[in-house]
């Protein structure tokens, strides 16, 4: 079964599950920007969680079935466009050979998924198939999915038909909340400067990070410190003033101080961030943030058994 790439937008790429235990060769997590929404497309396709799934960013996608597939498309797209008709994207689509599928831009959020019944087939390394653009490593050829692309699957027979409870269905619009728990140089900043102001997503905005427009904030003291361990979440406090949060893609190690970690619980909304989204962060404890995680893989595990939060 192939999947043909007609208009692959600007940012398509082949991502799965991320690159878990690389870290002490300097590999960053990567993997699916917002694992939730791949893991609910991979789901309607009957899938695994972490099934490798075409992500799309911004621009419209247009694909072409060469034979017949099942598909399954969600995230920041809330319909999807087969041979011009319109269709909601929390459901199972059956794509026959010549249908023409196409997901608009997203209007709210940032990031969709699309799943392909058993998986799409790419070359990978390290023992994942997701791609590390800034090292040409996994996917489609380390870089983004070109136009003209044809995918692979190894799928037999159609899925069978899904609808996405009401429950689990995801609403992205351009406003955010992020949830975010202390880091080893909280203490260096009144906190309340970072929780009272609205931050906007500036145009420096990719998969290693993204600066948090507003107010410069300033540091009660200011002290060197060495290089340390950085993760997606993490909230780094540049000279500038202005908090940069990093994404899947972002560095091992850093050494600005780390002002806070957005919760694992909500890192995976750090994905469906663009700019001129605003973001409101909101302080909770370290057991709190724990109790959330818990609640958030119970829930989605009743759906999806396999769905893991890194």
């Amino acid at each position: 079964m192939t999947l043909e790439v007609i208009e692959p937008g600007l940012l398509t790429l082949v991502q799965a599950a991320p690159y878990r235990g690389a870290r002490h060769l300097g590999m960053p997590l990567a993997g699916a920007a917002d694992p939730l929404a791949m893991a609910l497309a991979n789901w309607l396709t009957g899938n695994a969680a972490e099934a490798t799934a075409l992500e799309t960013a911004y621009a419209p996608v247009v694909l072409k079935a060469h034979s017949d597939i099942a598909v399954g498309i969600y995230g920041a797209a809330i319909e999807v466009e087969i041979n011009i008709a319109a269709f909601s994207a929390a459901q199972t689509h059956f794509l026959r050979r010549g249908d023409i599928v196409r997901i608009p831009p997203p209007v709210g959020g940032c990031r969709t998924y699309i799943a392909v019944q058993g998986g799409i087939s790419p070359h990978g390394v390290l023992k994942a198939t997701s791609t590390y653009t800034p090292a040409r490593l996994g996917g489609y050829d380390g870089t983004i999915v070109p136009k003209g692309a044809v995918l692979e699957t190894s799928a037999q027979q159609l899925a069978e038909q899904r609808s996405l409870p009401a429950g689990y269905q995801l609403c992205y619009g351009r406003d955010f909340r992020l949830r975010i728990a202390p880091a080893p140089e909280s203490a260096w900043l009144d906190m309340d400067g970072l929780l009272d102001e609205d931050r906007v997503i500036g145009r420096r905005a990719d998969r290693i990070g993204l600066e948090l427009e507003g107010t410069p904030l300033k540091l009660l003291h200011n002290e060197h410190i060495d290089s340390g361990a950085v993760f997606p979440g993490t909230i780094q406090f540049p000279p500038s003033g202005i908090p940069f949060l990093l994404g899947p893609d972002a560095q091992t190690t850093g050494g600005y101080p780390r002002i806070a970690h957005v919760i694992r619980a909500d890192r995976h909304l750090i994905g469906q961030l663009r700019p001129g989204a605003r973001v409101r962060f909101q302080r909770v404890e370290p057991a709190e943030a724990q109790r959330l995680y818990r609640s958030k893989i119970a829930l989605i595990r009743q759906l999806q058994p396999d769905f893991r939060l890194d």
